[in-house]
């Protein structure tokens, strides 16, 4: 290569990499705070819950589970349960709306996947929202 195309080569790249700069002065700033806290954030239901039923089909899969003692407090939120088995590794799960006029007690959850029931080995409930 010609000492002329090296020099052409090196000036061009040189001045891309200033007109690049020289665009990334141009762009405005302004001045914003960033911050972090925490917060208490309030259950909705805090003396937990107990599983009275669930029913199976024919093909012994889990359809659905029925959680009790949901305090009419969780009105308006989402209730999920994951099935875990005996490593608490989840094996299924469904999630329910609770009503906005929900007044406590029992819901019914949709398990979503086909699961096993003898691969039950117990439930993992979160409720959020509203």
């Amino acid at each position: 290569m010609k000492l002329g195309a090296v020099i052409l080569i090196v000036v061009v790249a040189l001045s891309a990499a200033a007109a690049r700069f020289a665009a990334a002065a141009t762009l405005g700033t302004s001045s914003a705070s960033v911050g972090a806290a925490s917060a208490t954030v309030a259950a909705c239901d805090t003396d937990g819950f107990t599983y009275p039923g669930r029913v199976v089909n024919a093909s012994h899969f889990v359809t659905s589970l029925t959680v009790a003692g949901v305090s009419a407090a969780c009105a308006g939120s989402t209730l999920t349960v994951n099935l875990v088995d005996a490593s608490n590794a989840s094996v299924g799960s469904g999630t329910a709306s609770i009503a906005a006029g929900f007044a406590g007690g029992s819901v019914v959850v949709t398990i979503a996947s086909s699961t096993a029931a003898s691969s039950v080995s117990g439930y993992r409930t979160a409720i959020v929202g509203p």
